[in-house]
């Protein structure tokens, strides 16, 4: 009976053993080589793209859309329900336009507003971190 369990057993482990990777994790990078390797490949980038969704705290989704290329210049596109602002920066000087955008963002005033119309969807100037 006692050999009957560890071979039993034994057919167990070897089961076991051979659904596991024969290397064990052996031989394959570290985490660390992983991370190195994606820096160093977004370093000699000359450009990439990234976009997506995110909320904020209030609960309002934006979708984004933003392209990079070195050495300094960006183009993105940001939009909520009916807002939309597309941006492109080019080193210090950054442009904008996005109508409903730049409303929300100007004052309540008669005069401000009526700048906003005049501007329709036409560029505007602005600084890089608006």
């Amino acid at each position: 009976m006692r050999i009957q369990i560890r071979l039993l057993a034994a057919a167990g482990l070897g089961f076991a053993l051979a659904a596991c990777d024969p290397t064990l994790g052996l031989g394959l990078p570290s985490e660390r080589v992983l991370e190195d390797g994606a820096a160093n490949t977004l370093t000699q980038a000359k450009g990439f793209d990234i976009n997506g969704t995110y909320s904020t705290s209030a609960g309002e989704l934006w979708a984004i859309d933003v392209q990079l290329v070195r050495p300094n210049t960006e183009h993105a596109t940001a939009s909520t329900g009916d807002q939309k602002v597309e941006a492109i920066v080019l080193g210090e000087a950054a442009y904008f336009r996005g109508q409903k955008f730049l409303a929300a963002r100007m004052g309540s005033d008669p005069l401000s507003q009526n700048l906003v119309k005049a501007a329709g969807s036409s560029w505007w100037k602005g600084s890089p971190s608006f």
